[in-house]
């Protein structure tokens, strides 16, 4: 009989099909039972081991799972409480789109939604999850899965068993947009001749895989073949797509994410976890929060933070070809929270609690000196380069922990500081990237903190031909101390906290079939993988791609 079924969806050519037994969750977790996305009830203090943290978990009736924590840092002992041991997924909506692109598997015989969304935890490519039963599969109903190349759910109607569960990498179908890029190794990616038309060349692009951009050469712009140019990103001047190192921060468990812990390097569809080692055979000191990290020379400079209540005024320099950390420099003064940039052949340190001044390490000389200072003090704001300058985003002062909406400009030409264009919102405790997309260039702007300490999920951009900020489309999860990163083209947030949630998922800016009437057009989505752990005030390095090598792309499939 099981062969019977079994060949009923064989027929089905859309996803691989397994057959997975999975047990119910039990009410002692395993020590190993991770923190994700909100599944943190809450925390219990002062617990004094493993087993009485067991044991205050099995009498709340919320908590289905554990993880104690030890002394650590000269934080108290910790018992926290899990309401699920996996990481967060979604139930995918009415309006997800399932093609091809983003079905990874189709699990039969699956007896509840609640086995399928655990299904979907334990495949690491997995985002969102829909569960097939009964009536759900009847003609006209499953909006989820629409005709065409896509299955028909209805033909499972006649199964003996109908209980299917559909396995996602993501809720947003590739878009695709006609736009002439620069042409080069980075951006391009095919060349297709004899294309009749404009729709053959979107049909040639909606079939490679990484295709974005597609451009038609009709007879009449040349004397050669009908071209079709596919292109995987749009970048000014074939600038190499970047991946991002994320380094350090805080984990609420331990506290301080160390050599005991990970890095992570974020990718265009993974995150590879990246053991921390140091060049004196001693544990790296990343130890800490609130540090500024910045992709220079070839390597990544990490400077200043905080280690419990100590202000650090060390950089740490990572060589990337060696995959070690090792003793960089000292800072002229201690610095946390401070902004960072780079300008020219240099970098800037800007302002960090308490602090209105700014340090510049310039190679040539190899050493911190001091630059143009700041109006007043900026602490926990965001600095980016747009090539000419450094722009200062909000952040607070020294008279309180009020979010400003402050905007500060540093020109190249006069060496000064002056305030342009507020934001629309005050925030600290925010992101902020340089972007420059099909039409527009700017400052994109994300989250933070705002005047009421509330946790922001709201984006702005600033336009810099019209020097005005608009609003765009907010994220998902509202989010502060995370941070943002250009992961292959596309604005990438990760991490941070939103209130008592600690969030190890990430986000991207990107186009939708909804987004066609909003602001650039693109929207957020949650993305189906994360990192290795929840992490907030941790810092972040941009890296052009074939600069970082990539260690653990053997075991992305795994399962």
């Amino acid at each position: 009989m099981f062969f019977e079924l079994l060949n009923v969806v064989v027929l089905l050519n859309l996803c691989s099909i397994g057959y997975v037994f999975t047990s119910p969750l039990v009410r002692s977790a395993p020590e190993e039972c991770p923190l994700n996305d909100g599944n943190l009830l809450t925390v219990k203090l002062f617990v004094q081991n493993d087993e009485s943290c067991r044991m205050v978990c099995q009498k709340d009736p919320e908590c289905n799972f554990y993880k104690y924590y030890a002394e650590h840092d000269g934080r108290p002992k910790q018992c926290f409480f899990f309401d699920t041991c996996g990481r967060t997924v979604y139930e995918a909506p009415q309006q997800c789109i399932m093609s091809p692109e983003n079905c990874l598997e189709i699990k039969p015989f699956t007896k509840t939604a609640e086995d399928c969304r655990t299904m979907c935890q334990k495949h690491k490519q997995c985002g969102y999850y829909k569960y097939v039963e009964g009536d759900d599969t009847a003609e006209g109903s499953g909006e989820v899965v629409p005709r065409g190349r896509q299955i028909q759910v209805a033909r499972l109607a006649d199964a003996d068993t109908p209980e299917f569960c559909y396995l996602l990498s993501s809720c947003s179908k590739r878009m695709i947009e006609n736009v002439l890029c620069a042409i080069g190794a980075n951006n391009f990616l095919a060349v297709k001749l004899f294309v009749p038309d404009l729709g053959a060349c979107k049909q040639h692009c909606e079939d490679t895989e990484d295709c974005r951009y597609y451009y038609w050469y009709p007879i009449d712009f040349s004397p050669s073949p009908l071209y079709c140019y596919l292109f995987q990103q749009c970048a000014p001047g074939d600038d190499e797509p970047e991946v991002a190192l994320v380094v350090g921060g805080r984990h609420p468990g331990h506290y301080y994410l160390d050599s005991d812990d990970f890095n992570d390097v974020v990718r265009r569809s993974h995150v590879c976890p990246m053991n921390i080692r140091s060049s004196e055979g001693e544990a790296a000191r990343v130890k800490r929060a609130g540090a500024s990290a910045i992709y220079f020379n070839e390597s990544v400079l990490l400077c200043g933070g905080r280690l419990t209540r100590n202000r650090l005024s060390d950089c740490m320099s990572y060589n990337i070809a060696d995959d070690l950390w090792s003793e960089h420099s000292i800072l002229l003064r201690p610095r946390e929270e401070a902004a960072i940039a780079k300008i020219s052949s240099r970098v800037l340190l800007i302002g960090g609690l308490f602090e209105s001044s700014v340090e510049i390490w310039d190679p040539t000389d190899n050493s911190w000196k001091l630059g143009a200072e700041l109006p007043n003090v900026v602490s926990r704001g965001c600095a980016i380069s747009t090539g000419d300058s450094i722009i200062l985003t909000g952040g607070h002062d020294n008279s309180s922990f009020a979010s400003l909406a402050t905007v500060l400009k540093l020109s190249a030409d006069t060496g000064n500081w002056q305030q342009i264009e507020s934001m629309i919102d005050p925030r600290r405790d925010h992101t902020c990237l340089y972007v420059e997309f099909e039409r527009s260039k700017g400052i994109l702007v994300a989250g933070g903190l705002g005047t009421s300490d509330e946790v922001l999920d709201s984006v702005e951009f600033y336009d810099l031909e019209k020097s005005e900020w608009t609003r765009v489309s907010s994220m998902k999860v509202p989010r502060a101390e995370h941070t943002m990163s250009l992961v292959y083209g596309l604005p990438t947030v990760m991490g941070g906290v939103n209130g008592n949630e600690f969030l190890s998922s990430m986000e991207q800016f990107d186009k939708s079939g909804s987004s066609w009437n909003v602001p650039l057009q693109r929207d957020w989505r949650i993305l189906n993988t994360a990192l290795s752990a929840p992490r907030y005030e941790h810092a972040l390095a941009s890296i052009p791609v074939s600069k970082m090598p990539n260690e653990c792309e053997e075991s992305l499939n795994e399962v």
